[in-house]
């Protein structure tokens, strides 16, 4: 498997999401604007597993 390169992806939200010292993960991002946009949790994650791929070696969510 190829190393993967962290990098950073800054973006205006165009809200009122004030976020301090954590930083937000891109799986985090699509799963609120999915639930947003569905109004339930359950069809939210379902469309967030159409999204991306997990990796079940890290644990993590990746995309196509």
């Amino acid at each position: 498997m190829a190393m993967m390169k962290p990098f950073e992806l800054t973006f205006e939200l165009g809200s009122n999401i004030t976020l301090r010292d954590s930083a937000i993960h891109m799986d985090g991002l699509l799963s609120n604007v999915c639930f947003r946009h569905t109004g339930c949790t359950e069809k939210a994650l379902s469309m967030l597993d159409d999204l991306l791929l997990f990796n079940q070696d890290y644990g993590i969510y990746h995309g196509f």
